[in-house]
């Protein structure tokens, strides 16, 4: 059971094309090592959908942890949780 989540507010930039594609392999690289993008199934993975990238502009964050609360043993007691898909 995972209790925790962000929100985030704030504006929200949609960045299409070329930009976007610089962006995404950025971030592929904070990930994945330079050679895992020269392998044809790692690289067609991470490529599909690279040309939008959407940035947000954020105003406020706020983050919250139930796991180890009252409120949180409640919810696994009484198995009113839904589990995450994935």
């Amino acid at each position: 059971m995972n209790l925790k989540g962000v929100l985030i507010k704030g504006q929200v930039e949609l960045v299409i094309g070329e930009e976007a594609r610089k962006i995404n392999r950025l971030i592929h690289l904070k990930y994945v090592m330079p050679d895992a993008l020269n392998d044809l199934i790692v690289a067609s993975y991470l490529s599909k959908g690279d040309d939008v990238t959407v940035k947000v502009h954020m105003d406020h964050l706020i983050s919250w942890n139930l796991a180890d609360s009252e409120a949180g043993l409640a919810l696994r007691i009484g198995g009113w949780f839904h589990p995450l898909d994935g």
